[in-house]
Protein backbone atom coordinates (compact mmCIF):
# COMPACT_ATOMS: atom_id res chain seq x y z
CA UNK A 1 0.00 0.00 0.00
CA UNK A 2 1.41 3.44 -0.92
CA UNK A 3 -0.06 6.17 1.45
CA UNK A 4 -0.12 9.43 1.24
CA UNK A 5 -1.66 11.94 4.33
CA UNK A 6 -2.43 15.09 4.60
CA UNK A 7 -3.46 16.23 8.30
CA UNK A 8 -6.03 14.17 9.83
CA UNK A 9 -6.91 12.42 6.32
CA UNK A 10 -5.26 9.80 4.12
CA UNK A 11 -5.70 8.34 1.26
CA UNK A 12 -3.39 5.59 -0.20
CA UNK A 13 -3.45 4.15 -3.47
CA UNK A 14 -2.80 0.41 -4.97
CA UNK A 15 -3.60 -1.89 -1.82
CA UNK A 16 -3.32 -5.25 -3.99
CA UNK A 17 -5.29 -8.22 -2.38
CA UNK A 18 -3.46 -11.17 -3.55
CA UNK A 19 -4.97 -15.13 -4.34
CA UNK A 20 -7.31 -16.13 -6.46
CA UNK A 21 -8.58 -12.67 -8.72
CA UNK A 22 -6.75 -10.49 -7.10
CA UNK A 23 -7.51 -6.74 -7.16
CA UNK A 24 -6.56 -3.42 -6.98
CA UNK A 25 -8.32 -0.97 -4.64
CA UNK A 26 -8.38 2.33 -3.83
CA UNK A 27 -8.10 3.03 -0.12
CA UNK A 28 -9.31 5.79 2.18
CA UNK A 29 -9.18 6.28 5.52
CA UNK A 30 -8.62 8.63 8.56
CA UNK A 31 -5.51 8.83 11.07
CA UNK A 32 -5.86 9.71 14.72
CA UNK A 33 -2.97 9.04 16.77
CA UNK A 34 -1.72 5.28 15.52
CA UNK A 35 -5.02 4.43 14.35
CA UNK A 36 -6.21 4.35 11.07
CA UNK A 37 -10.00 4.04 10.32
CA UNK A 38 -10.32 2.46 6.69
CA UNK A 39 -14.32 3.89 5.21
CA UNK A 40 -13.37 2.74 1.44
CA UNK A 41 -13.20 -0.33 -0.13
CA UNK A 42 -14.61 -1.56 2.90
CA UNK A 43 -14.57 0.05 6.72
CA UNK A 44 -11.94 -1.47 9.06
CA UNK A 45 -9.51 -0.29 11.93
CA UNK A 46 -5.45 -0.72 11.71
CA UNK A 47 -3.29 0.38 14.52
CA UNK A 48 0.20 1.14 13.88
CA UNK A 49 2.61 -0.94 16.65
CA UNK A 50 5.25 1.02 18.51
CA UNK A 51 8.38 0.83 16.73
CA UNK A 52 6.02 2.18 13.64
CA UNK A 53 6.83 -0.56 11.23
CA UNK A 54 3.65 -3.00 11.08
CA UNK A 55 0.28 -2.06 11.18
CA UNK A 56 -2.09 -4.42 12.23
CA UNK A 57 -5.96 -4.80 12.48
CA UNK A 58 -9.62 -6.42 11.02
CA UNK A 59 -11.50 -5.28 7.50
CA UNK A 60 -15.18 -5.65 8.74
CA UNK A 61 -16.40 -6.20 5.16
CA UNK A 62 -14.10 -9.15 3.97
CA UNK A 63 -15.37 -12.01 6.32
CA UNK A 64 -13.50 -9.73 9.04
CA UNK A 65 -10.08 -10.42 7.85
CA UNK A 66 -7.27 -10.17 10.12
CA UNK A 67 -4.36 -8.28 8.34
CA UNK A 68 -1.01 -7.22 9.53
CA UNK A 69 1.19 -5.10 7.13
CA UNK A 70 4.93 -4.92 7.31
CA UNK A 71 6.73 -1.69 6.35
CA UNK A 72 10.04 -2.98 3.61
Amino acid sequence: MKNAQISASSSGLNLTIIGPGGTDYRVVGFVSGNDITLSEPTPGNLTVDASGNQMTGIINGWDNAKITLHKQ
